[in-house]
């Protein structure tokens, strides 16, 4: 290779004057590049947007042409942002790559305490495979990749393995440079979540362990499915304080409560599922304290105490998610808005000017969060719907209105606010046999036999497998597969308000029974498709390798399951037409080239 006109990528947890630690490692990934430039290569230079980067200091921008991928990552879709600035007095540039529920937080790998993240090998995860998209997505072709620190070693992996046959890596040199780090204990599930990369298949995943916290949505509300039953989604969210030190040399003795209302900022893009009937809601005091450090799943039950906070208790509030609301004159943008109990705002009036407000995690421990869900009670088929919020909205918050006695005595008010900094999780319980429609159960019941209808759902419900006996069998004769497609139609009419999941993902079984990716899925979900196409009422999957290495042995013939993408922050689901259906059935359409 020559020493000019080399394309050098180099990949980095830590960059110099971005961060100064490790010390060692972010001057040597300053200086490094800068020289391999100064001698006429090429170079791209890539690190995590840690959350302790000040972005206006270094002039952080948000490269649009680069983000808008999504990256599943432990069964989730994680939105990719690409960012990038300037190193001063040097002709360098630096990209970045972000995501707010991984790159958020004041500090880099460690809190602010200097304990590890649980997650860091999810965020290591997602790093060097958003490194590696972006790099595509530049069409930029590198000679050497170097790599920096723990944080990069899985890139290597990735490249040997995840893009093995692409054309931006096949030819790179990988180099991969050690620092004396202190040595730490990755998440005992690493391996699993490697599976689910394909790196490994060795490991099941369920789909009761869909994971809800830190996400970007989380979901509130009840709807009753004739098809699918009860799903009945309750959310749970850390408060926290806007300043330290509230109220302090105020008499909380002169404060009087006017009202406490919670507001969540609906979700922009995509609202919610089901209908917008009125429904009730409760909120409840939570009675255990929350961590950042622990994943929280659909089956993970708040502890609560009290009654509920709901100030009209039993009253039906109707969403309204496409209408701004004012406030104080101020148009804000659509909110459920939930009036909390008086007895609570003279509570948090108490507290002025005392420890409880002196810090959040005094806060914290004196109010641990809230835990709000519906009364699912009465709802007939097809009433209810669960609805999406975006909790890192400015708009969602709890505020106290209040007066002074001894003051003026006019109307002031405090928000206490609901952040990237704060425990955000879905909760959702499923009660199927109040589906009315007997497919689902039919379909439950014989896991042996053709099915007319087969059935997916989001927030950790159904998944649909599927079996191909005998395939193995068309590997004979003067032929070679060209393609195999899936070609899989939703069955029947579709109820309006349930719309069918935008993809689906395919997961293979091996002898042995675990959940893998299918090979076809390892280039990027593009490869597989499986998105909703309207025009045909239906899903296609482009899985010409996997029954490629089916036919050759290389891959059990055990069958894959179908999964609902992006299962804990979406509650769509699907009737789909199972290899029974009448007319327009699950199919496998086979392509072969005779010589």
């Amino acid at each position: 290779m020559s020493l000019k006109n080399t394309k050098v990528l180099t990949i980095s947890q830590s960059i110099s004057p971005f961060m100064d630690v490790p010390e060692e490692m972010a001057k040597v990934t300053r200086q490094l590049p800068q020289g391999i430039l100064d001698r006429g290569n090429e170079i791209r230079v890539f690190m995590p947007k840690w959350g302790c980067i000040n972005e206006r200091r270094h002039q952080l921008h948000e490269v649009i042409r680069l983000s808008g991928m999504n990256l599943i990552i432990n069964d989730t879709d994680h939105a990719l942002l690409s960012k990038v600035a300037s190193v001063p007095g040097a002709r360098m540039q630096v990209y970045f790559i972000d995501n707010d529920e991984y790159f958020k937080r004041k500090s880099d790998s460690h809190d602010l305490d200097g304990e590890f993240y649980p997650d860091n090998d999810e965020r290591a995860l997602f790093f060097g495979r958003g490194v590696l998209e972006t790099v595509r997505k530049l069409g930029w072709v590198p000679d050497v990749i170097h790599c920096h620190g723990w944080m990069t070693a899985l890139v290597p992996l990735y490249i040997k393995h995840y893009f093995s046959d692409d054309p931006h890596f096949e030819n790179a040199k990988l180099v991969m440079s050690v620092y004396d780090q202190k040595a730490e204990a990755l998440d005992k599930d690493l391996a699993k979540k490697l599976a689910m990369e394909g790196f490994d298949k060795e490991f099941t995943i369920r789909d009761t362990s869909v994971r809800t916290s830190g996400l970007s949505k989380q979901l509130l509300g009840a709807y009753l499915d004739p098809q699918f039953g009860l799903v009945d989604a309750g959310l749970v969210a850390q408060l926290r304080l806007p300043s330290n030190n509230i109220g302090l040399g105020i008499n909380p003795v002169d404060l009087e409560a006017d009202s406490l209302v919670l507001t969540l900022a609906y979700d922009g893009a995509n609202f919610g599922y089901g209908n917008l009937d009125a429904q009730v809601f409760h909120a409840f005091e939570l009675d255990e304290a929350l961590s950042l450090d622990t994943f929280y799943y659909v089956y993970s039950r708040p502890a609560i105490t009290g009654e509920d906070l709901v100030q009209n208790r039993g009253g039906r509030i109707k969403p309204m998610p496409g209408v701004p609301v004012t406030i104080d004159g101020v148009t804000q943008p659509p909110q459920l808005r939930i009036r909390l109990s008086n007895g609570l705002a003279q509570r948090l009036l108490a507290q002025f000017g005392q420890t409880a407000f002196s810090s959040n995690d005094a806060f914290l421990a004196f109010f641990k969060g809230l835990y709000v869900k519906v009364d699912p009670e009465g709802l007939l088929p097809n009433q209810g719907g669960v609805f999406i919020f975006d909790l890192l909205s400015t708009a969602s918050k709890a505020t106290l209105y209040y007066r002074n006695t001894a003051g003026s005595n006019t109307q002031e008010r405090v928000d206490f606010v609901i952040n990237s900094n704060c425990v955000r999780y879905t909760t959702v319980q499923h009660d199927l046999a109040l589906a009315t429609d007997p497919s689902l159960a039919t379909a439950l019941a014989d896991t042996i036999n053709p099915s007319a209808t087969v059935h997916v759902q989001a927030l950790g419900g159904l998944r649909t497998a599927v079996r191909l006996p005998g395939i193995e069998a068309l590997a004979a004769g003067n032929r070679i597969l060209s393609k195999a497609e899936l070609i899989v139609p939703v069955s029947g009419s579709t109820y309006p308000a349930y719309t069918p999941p935008a993809q689906i993902i395919l997961f293979r079984k091996n002898a042995s029974g675990t959940d893998v990716f299918l090979p076809d899925q390892l280039n990027g979900i593009g490869a597989i498709d499986g998105r909703y196409r309207i025009d045909e009422r239906g899903y296609r999957f482009n899985i010409t390798r996997y029954v490629q290495g089916v036919l050759t042995g290389e891959y059990p013939n055990t069958g894959f399951t179908m999964v609902v993408s992006g299962s804990g922050v979406s509650a769509n689901r699907a009737v789909l037409a199972g290899p029974a259906a009448m007319g327009s059935p699950m199919r496998l359409r086979l392509t072969f080239t005779t010589y």
